[in-house]
């Protein structure tokens, strides 16, 4: 198996998305008192030259 790891994050517009340092996780920050729906890209790499780059929405409570 191949480890993946989050490599790039793209802004959002209502808040801020940073890579976790372990390269597994996302943390978002909304923008304060913001609710709502809200959408960042990230990139996953397989460290082989293989990427991913889907685009989520996320619920922002």
């Amino acid at each position: 198996m191949i480890p993946l790891e989050i490599t790039a994050v793209g802004a959002a517009s209502h808040g801020t998305p940073v890579i976790a340092s372990n390269g597994a996780e996302i943390t978002f920050t909304p923008t304060a008192s913001y609710t709502g729906a809200d959408s960042f890209t990230y990139t996953i790499s397989d460290g082989t030259g293989g990427s991913d780059p889907p685009s989520p929405a996320r619920p922002v409570l």
